[in-house]
């Protein structure tokens, strides 16, 4: 008989196949720890919880999500679509309502900037305002009101299918707005917007410090992709080359003081080793997480973290996600999170958090949101920390796959179904061992959860699968953590036995596939 525990999940999704830190699993997707037992519970269950998100959004998103900005002045959050539209949404996400068009057909930047929802298109920099009267549409606000040199709309790479938006704007610490952008000259360069109240906030250029065109020009080359701020610093990132089909010059970070016409070179003696940083998230902690990769269909984050101008620590690597959008990172309460797409333990469109909310529960790295598009190519495209659920806050999703685009928001769960598989031979062959449901016997209050099977061969490995049907909440599912399953009747043709289940033995939870090592307290037979 094999006896196999699980006793906790909170270490998180392990680097390698092979080589696990005790209480870490293989892979996850939908399950999160720091959701509570139930719907409406408050405290985080800290057990094998899948989640359940379901579309919101109407037939005005037709195209993939890039931004979702909410704003200090109402309870509305508004949504920018890679070709152009501004869809607003009322604080219960049910009404959507389509703003307007950009005239470019296409967005490359948002953010809220002093009474004002400001986006860029391809040449054009516009804005929506003022939030707190009756807001109306200016295509044309930098050239056509201040009458500042359009933007150039220069070819950026992209991330399995999406283009990087190439006129990424920050709100900074200074209450200016930086604005992306590439001259001419093929030098990268920062626009600054400064405004001032006179009969409401935002509506008149500042004239002490008026907004400026090419506030900070580059070296020849350099592309401004992102930037956040690092207490009263700028911290920029470029790429230097836009071809994902060959290797790139490696990213680059500098530090700029807003004020200077030099900066600091964070990459001048260590250059990242990744060609594209895709996107900076500022913790409240003071550091900035750095998120890298290769762009394309090329899969491969890399995740660093900016603590000063000489240290910049790395946090991991993980070769199946692509690295995030600008729009798709957020941060809550020491949790960072970052919507990608996966292959492991499935394709699908996901998001990753990093950390815990919790200082009493510390936490790894685990897959917390699917996406229910299941088509070509699933990408979780933009996020934001939204809806105030409970104790916490909890983000929505825009996603996207080959043939739809859509926004996503967590729903209540239902009760469901467990099924139980075992994997032989990475996962070549399976056998459904059980399924279990609240009015199964096998869940009542023993500590031990027998299960029966015809005889099972295999050569080499095998891993346990727990699979949620249709991700829903199975409400005795904490009921999994700190039980033994015993498992009758399986024969493996090993060499060695014991020594090649104690290095591949795995199991799967959540709704499609999880791999989790697995204690081995008995022996084989």
């Amino acid at each position: 008989m094999i006896k196999l525990a699980i006793q906790t999940i909170l270490p998180g999704f392990s680097a390698s196949d092979n080589i696990r830190k005790k209480g870490e699993f293989g892979a996850s997707l939908g399950i999160d720890p720091v959701l509570p037992d139930t719907d409406g519970g408050t405290r985080p269950s800290g057990i094998i919880r899948p989640t359940q998100y379901a579309k919101f959004s109407g037939s005005n998103v037709n195209a993939t999500p890039l931004f979702i900005r909410t704003n200090p002045k109402t309870a509305t959050t508004y949504v920018l679509l890679s070709n152009g539209r501004l869809i607003s949404y009322n604080s219960s996400l049910g009404s959507e309502t389509l703003v307007g068009t950009l005239t470019n057909a296409k967005c490359n930047g948002a953010e809220y900037y002093d009474n004002y929802i400001h986006f860029a298109g391809t040449v054009l920099q516009g804005r929506y305002g003022p939030l707190d009267g009756t807001p109306t549409l200016t295509q044309d606000y930098w050239n056509g009101t201040l009458g500042l040199t359009a933007l150039r709309n220069e070819d950026y790479p992209d991330i399995n299918g999406v283009t990087i938006p190439n006129h990424f704007m920050w709100r900074h610490t200074d209450n200016a707005l930086y604005i992306c952008n590439v001259l001419a000259t093929n030098k990268g360069s920062l626009n600054k917007i400064k405004t001032t109240k006179t009969t409401v906030e935002g509506d008149t250029d500042d004239t002490e410090k008026p907004s400026t065109a090419d506030a900070l020009d580059l070296l020849y080359g350099w592309y401004p992709v992102t930037m956040c701020s690092f207490g009263t610093y700028l911290l920029i990132a470029f790429i230097e080359g836009t071809k994902t089909t060959i290797k790139q010059k490696p990213a680059r970070l500098i530090l700029w003081d807003t004020v200077s016409d030099s900066y600091e070179d964070v990459t001048v003696d260590k250059n990242f080793s990744e060609p594209i940083i895709s996107a900076l998230q500022p913790l409240n902690n003071g550091s900035v997480m750095i998120y890298s990769g290769k762009g394309g269909t090329k899969r491969g984050c890399r995740v660093d973290m900016f603590q000063s101008l000489n240290a910049v620590q790395p946090v991991g690597y993980y070769p199946d996600l692509f690295p995030p959008l600008q729009g798709a990172v957020d941060s809550y309460s020491g949790r960072n999170i970052f919507g990608t797409g996966c292959t492991i333990p499935a394709t699908a469109g996901c998001v990753i958090a990093e950390g815990s909310p919790y200082p009493e529960m510390p936490m790894g790295t685990h897959n917390v949101i699917k996406s229910t598009l299941a088509g070509a190519s699933p990408m979780v495209s933009a996020l934001a920390y939204v809806q105030q659920d409970n104790a916490d806050l909890v983000p929505i999703i825009g996603c996207k796959d080959a043939v739809s685009t859509q926004l996503e928001k967590l729903t209540d769960s239902t009760n469901t179904s467990l099924v139980i598989k075992i994997y032989f031979d990475n996962g070549s062959k399976n056998t459904t061992l059980a399924t279990i449901d609240n009015t199964s016997d096998r869940w009542a209050s023993k500590h031990e959860i027998d299960i029966k099977s015809e005889n099972l061969m295999g050569k080499n490995d095998f891993y346990i699968q727990f699979e949620w049907q249709n991700g829903d909440i199975l409400r005795s599912e904490k009921e999994i953590i700190g039980k033994h399953f015993n498992i009758d009747r399986i024969h493996f043709n090993f060499a060695s036995a014991l020594s090649a289940v104690a290095g591949s033995a795995t199991a799967f939870l959540g709704a499609i596939q999880y791999p989790m090592v697995i204690e081995i307290n008995d022996a084989i037979r």
